[in-house]
């Protein structure tokens, strides 16, 4: 059988070369060929309702020929000098990825700080059957500091022009008494399905399903040889396949990695880190990013890093990019 394949393929190459051809060489696998991002020479300057201008976990759907007047939408949420109670989700807008702004009419935090601990981990996701923008934030309510109560909740809301929003709706929850602490939520909308991954320190990666972001399928872990924690991830339609970006540690010296996969369950996790810490204002740890590819490949990523100050930042690169010119 071995033989018979060696003939064929040889057969199948000197027909190219006799119509004028040549065998076509495999081409390489974007994921594995993309080099290592260069880190941002600088932060971006992105408004916080707190005025801290320190805003992190940063998620970003792109519109490459705008919606609501902007091609580019944000979710974050600020987080100075690691206060976790500034964590409420915001957003902002901008026509060039770099220069943000909130756009007129809206009023951040969408949500308010809750009475006892705390929201984070905002994810923006595009709805183009209802033509909306959905975010997905966390909350925790944690017995040691909620007393009675001890739950982590996924909550939604949706907004027809990114400036009105409903009220935040409570769509999963997990009794931390017997569930993992469940963060980072991605979401992703494809064929008509919501795809839901969420990060966790002791339980690894799990995925949902859901048809309309409220009702989900149980949780389901994920294969993947690696630990996770933040992460992001989407469908790139031109490879058919999910890519992930996540941080393997969430300690300081963490760094930015990917891993792609054709089905959302089963990932392969790239070797070589896309992004590690570097000498300024992103050099204690990389944080949570947020990408869009583009066919090339290129990669164009939105990150999130902490300093050895401990400020919180988020910063613009891509793959191709010098140094010098990933700054506002």
């Amino acid at each position: 059988m071995r033989g018979i394949r060696w003939l064929l393929g040889g057969l199948l190459g000197l027909a190219a070369v006799a119509c004028g051809g040549r065998p076509r060489a495999a081409e390489p696998d974007p994921a594995t060929s993309l080099p290592p991002l260069p880190n941002a020479s600088r932060y971006l300057d992105i408004p916080t309702y707190d005025g801290s201008g320190q805003p992190m976990h940063p998620d970003v759907v792109y519109f490459p020929r705008g919606w609501r007047g902007y091609r580019y939408w944000m979710a974050m949420t600020p987080y100075p000098y690691d206060s976790d109670t500034r964590e409420d989700p915001s957003v902002v807008a901008s026509n060039d990825g770099l220069h943000w702004e909130v756009p007129p009419g809206l009023t951040n935090p969408l949500v308010p700080t809750p009475a006892c601990d705390h929201n984070s981990d905002p994810d923006l996701v595009y709805d183009p059957d209802a033509d909306a923008l959905l975010l997905f934030f966390t909350q925790q309510q944690r017995r040691s500091r909620c007393g009675a109560v001890n739950e982590n909740r996924l909550l939604l809301m949706r907004s027809s022009d990114g400036v009105h929003w409903t009220a935040p709706r409570v769509v999963l929850r997990w009794n931390l008494d017997t569930s993992p602490l469940y963060l980072s939520p991605a979401v992703v909308y494809r064929d008509g399905t919501f795809h839901l991954w969420l990060a966790s320190q002791t339980a690894g990666v799990a995925h949902a399903t859901s048809a309309d972001g409220v009702q989900w399928s149980p949780l389901e872990p994920v294969s993947i040889d690696a630990l996770p924690w933040h992460l992001d991830v989407e469908y790139v339609s031109e490879l058919s396949r999910f890519w992930m970006l996540f941080v393997d540690s969430p300690s300081a010296g963490s760094r930015l990695k990917l891993a792609t996969s054709d089905d959302g369950v089963q990932w392969a996790v790239r070797e070589q880190p896309l992004l590690e810490p570097g000498r300024g204002w992103d050099a204690d740890r990389i944080y949570r990013a947020t990408f869009v590819y583009e066919e090339g490949p290129r990669l164009r990523v939105w990150y999130s890093a902490r300093s050895r100050g401990g400020q919180w930042h988020t910063g613009y690169t891509w793959s191709g990019a010098s140094a010098t010119a990933t700054s506002s």
